[in-house]
């Protein structure tokens, strides 16, 4: 029932918009209410049994939210790759910044709280990162993530 209502919507803000200039709305802007349960980022498999990645604007920062996360001790867990990139049409993305790796040793976990970064300003954000974690008997599990989109004037 839902999916026949959302759909109906759907097709009549389409109906309503066949005549109007187009519309540019970014997700990053759309406030939608939904509210995620920690199992939806329970997707991993392997040695990652948790992930999570998520920006804020902090006084024209970018401030980074993450976490890997192993039901067991790894020998190396973390974040690698950290790349804080911009875009002025949220298509097109371009190395801002490169993070150093954040990374425990002998631990069940990484997590960054609202870690800070500097940037110029007044254009699109997002952070792309690899959640990383090594078991120290050969095997690694590398899990890509790309963060959502904010805006910093």
């Amino acid at each position: 029932m839902k999916k026949k209502i959302l759909s109906l919507g759907t097709a009549f803000i389409m109906a309503v918009m066949a005549g109007t200039q187009p519309l540019n709305v970014f997700a990053s802007e759309l406030n939608t209410g939904l509210q995620y349960e920690e199992s939806e980022f329970e997707k991993a498999e392997g040695l990652i049994s948790k992930y999570y990645l998520s920006i804020d604007n902090d006084n024209g920062d970018v401030s980074i939210t993450a976490q890997t996360k192993s039901n067991s001790v790894m020998a190396v867990i973390g974040f690698k790759n950290i790349s804080v990139q911009y875009s002025s049409d949220c298509i097109n993305w371009t190395e801002e910044v490169h993070v150093s790796d954040k990374l425990n040793y002998n631990s069940t976990g990484k997590t960054l709280a609202g870690f800070p970064v500097s940037v110029v300003g007044n254009r699109y954000y997002r952070v792309q990162l690899n959640h990383y974690a090594n078991n120290g008997s050969g095997t690694t599990q590398t899990i890509p993530n790309i963060s959502n989109v904010i805006r910093i004037s």
